[in-house]
């Protein structure tokens, strides 16, 4: 009787150890999983540089892309349920050529994206105040060559004023 007790223990124990076999490759393959992921979170960054957005990331395959601020067109903000309620999402750029540029897991990514906007709102004033100058300074020579050849302003007069509107 203590026989078939012992074998009934075992089997029984079997019975219970047999599923935990199993699935122990599979938890093994779940934590491999979550440091690389862990891992190529904390390798990833994002910077503002004064040409543009750059990215940096990835474990095994490095990758870097660069985006200059004038390519942008349009950034999107994603979050999911987590993202809502911890904060973060993702960051997509939407350039000229429509590729799409997708950055995951970024802090407060209206924050960033508002301040990408005002960057390149700041670079795209400045590009047109260039030139309008640029605009005006070649109508302002214009009237002087006009001026000389009538004879209203001297060649030293229209020289020095060019030099002056030059910047020279």
């Amino acid at each position: 009787m203590s026989q078939v007790r012992a074998t009934f223990f075992i089997l029984l124990g079997l019975l219970f150890l047999l599923p935990g076999l199993l699935f122990m490759p599979l938890l093994i393959i779940g934590i491999i999983f979550v440091i690389f992921i862990l891992l190529e979170y904390s390798r990833t960054n994002l910077s503002i540089t004064p040409r543009g957005i750059l990215m940096r990331g990835g474990v095994i395959n490095v990758r870097t892309v660069e985006i200059p601020f004038d390519k942008i067109n349009t950034i999107l903000v994603a979050r999911g349920l987590l993202g809502n309620m911890f904060g973060y999402g993702n960051i997509l750029f939407m350039t000229g050529s429509n590729i799409i540029a997708r950055f995951p897991g970024v802090n407060n990514p209206e924050a960033l994206r508002d301040e990408i906007m005002r960057i390149t709102s700041e670079k795209v004033n400045t590009k047109l105040q260039e030139n309008s100058k640029s605009t005006n300074s070649y109508g302002e020579l214009n009237e002087l060559a006009a001026l000389k050849e009538k004879g209203i302003i001297t060649e030293q007069d229209f020289n020095a004023k060019k030099k002056q509107i030059l910047g020279i």
